[in-house]
């Protein structure tokens, strides 16, 4: 069978719908016997502060809450600005699709806010599909 995808990125960070979005990438990612990458980024404040090796504690226990059951898989952690460090794991991992979870703000909290999900949409050089949150 030939695979569309052979490499999934999957950024997350720690709420709900970041778990959605992963469970979601390791349903892609079984269907085409794909390498799933399972990303956070740290701020810089943030590993300046000790905070990173948090992010690997909450990383390993998504691991094994079973949402990665069957599926190959690597945990990359990178520091600094969200959108810029999603943009160079997909290339560095050359990676095949992103799957990026939305809130689907609109309005002023998204003029406020902005959107890392449309400026992933937007920077990638790979397909992105974005999960609207419920």
């Amino acid at each position: 069978m030939n695979t569309i995808f052979k490499t999934i990125l999957c950024p997350i960070e720690s709420d709900e719908l970041y778990l959605d979005a992963l469970e979601f990438s390791r349903s892609i990612a079984r269907q085409n016997d794909a390498k799933l990458y399972v990303l956070t980024v740290v701020s810089k404040f943030s590993a300046e502060e000790g905070l990173e090796s948090g992010n690997r504690v909450g990383l390993r226990e998504a691991a094994r809450t079973e949402l990665l059951d069957n599926v190959p898989y690597e945990f990359v952690i990178r520091t600094g600005e969200v959108v810029d460090e999603i943009i160079a794991a997909v290339e560095s991992l050359k990676v095949d699709l992103v799957v990026i979870p939305t809130h689907g703000r609109r309005g002023l909290s998204r003029v406020v806010l902005g959107s890392v999900a449309e400026r992933i949409v937007r920077e990638s050089p790979v397909p992105v599909l974005t999960l609207r949150s419920q």
